[in-house]
């Protein structure tokens, strides 16, 4: 698995009834941009008639929030799909969006704000405090809100039942006080029977990244992850390493079903393991004893990962960036995938009727094979998936690329023409 990975580490209140992590990185849209000009002598404005509001959304979304932060100019606000159930210590996302924050002078403004968790029984505690917004106030007309996003995750010492988690808000420019707050109902996970069938499984995988639900990845993988095809087995590897890294909590829910599954579902399990750096997990996982068992623990102990962000060597890397974007809907291994076309130079260099002979001749052709490779399925998740081509937008309004790599994209956007009826 590539160091890129989420850390989803948490840090854990002393009442070890809820789990918070405040994003260090928490973005702040247009905190930078300059206060409204005004005339010589004018007071400062009233930034806003409207009042102070706030909002709060629960998700189940990477929280670097690129699917919002990396959009084109003019791209609409992204549709935000709130969650309804997690189970125990599963993280989920949890956006605060800030209307009409008031202007405390000069375009400044500062907004505080505390978090607590009501459990089923009634009671709150206080789990987090902190800033939720401070600095330069975008201007009124700005496309997007001011937003903070933190992570949460609720630990199986909290009842089951529907959980309130609650924001109260002060806003120091208006010398307002509110509180925002949504709900999410806290369950016991099951193995379940979702996805039931081989054709429910692959449209769950590839829309896995606009509705995320981590809880049934267990299960699709044991029943239906093919790892005995070499030449998918790495993206298939890459999709639930970066699913399971995302979600913590499902590595125990994984090994606890080892008792009871089939031989080919338990070298699946130490297969996850071995690859997300649990080796010796893997290792001391009770295989029964059987003719093949020498031979899985040998096939296990050369098993590994490559990280598809290395430099270009394979075209095997470009389904592991697409296996880790349906896995979590990042902007990075799109971005990644776009570089290859950097390699546009190298598109003939492979040619079945004159083969390569020496050794520069085969590494030009393998990288050939690689723009081809890259750039065709570029052009078809383009057409099929409204995320990826908004990231591609966005990388040529806002990413340094080279020559090649730039004209390649802009090929690859520009609309088609329609077919000739005969």
């Amino acid at each position: 698995m590539n160091s890129r990975r989420r850390n989803s580490t948490p840090f854990r209140t002393a009442t070890g009834l809820a789990t918070l992590l405040l994003l260090a990185f928490a973005q702040i849209l247009a905190a930078d941009a300059p206060p409204a000009s005004k005339a010589a002598g004018e007071s400062d404005p009233v930034r806003r008639a409207e009042a102070f509001g706030a909002k709060l959304y629960l998700l189940r979304t990477d929280p670097r929030l690129d699917f919002w932060l990396k959009q084109p100019k003019g791209a609409s606000v992204p549709q935000l799909r709130p969650i309804q159930r997690v189970c125990a210590n599963e993280p989920f996302t949890a956006i605060l969006i800030l209307e009409h924050v008031g202007d405390m002078g000069k375009g400044m403004g500062q907004v505080s704000m505390d978090v607590a968790v009501r459990s089923v029984d009634g009671k709150s505690r206080r789990i987090a405090t902190g800033e939720a917004f401070k600095g330069k106030l975008p201007p009124a007309d700005a496309s997007l809100p001011i937003q903070k996003n933190f992570m949460l995750a609720l630990d199986d010492k909290e009842a089951l039942g529907v959980v309130k988690i609650i924001v109260q808000l002060r806003d120091q420019g208006s010398a307002t006080t509110l509180q925002a707050e949504a709900a999410v109902e806290l369950v016991k996970w099951s193995y379940g029977d979702k996805p039931a069938t081989k054709e429910d499984y692959d449209k769950w995988v590839k829309s896995y990244y606009l509705d995320q639900t981590p809880a049934e990845s267990v299960r699709a993988y044991l029943e239906f992850a093919d790892l005995k095809k070499e030449s998918s087995r790495d993206a298939v590897l890459q999709f639930y390493a970066n699913i399971f890294y995302d979600n913590l909590w499902l590595f125990p829910r994984l090994t606890e079903r080892f008792a009871t599954a089939s031989r080919e579902q338990q070298v699946k399990i130490a297969a996850l393991l071995q690859v997300t750096g649990r080796q010796d997990a893997a290792k001391s996982l009770p295989f029964p004893d059987g003719e093949d068992l020498p031979e899985i623990k040998k096939w296990l102990e050369g098993l590994t990962l490559p990280d598809p962000y290395d430099p270009w060597t394979r075209p095997s890397q470009l389904d592991q960036l697409w296996a880790e974007f349906f896995a979590t809907g990042r902007y990075s291994p799109v971005r990644q995938l776009v570089k290859a076309l950097e390699l546009a130079p190298f598109e003939k260099a492979f040619s079945k009727e004159n083969p390569p002979k020496t050794d520069e001749e085969r590494a030009d052709a393998l990288k050939g094979v690689i723009f081809q490779a890259a750039r065709w399925s570029l052009e078809s998740n383009l057409r099929q998936h409204e995320q990826v081509k908004e990231y591609a937008l966005f990388m040529l309004e806002s990413e340094t690329m080279g020559e090649a790599e730039k004209a390649a994209l802009k090929s690859l956007l520009e609309p088609q023409a329609p077919a000739k009826k005969d």
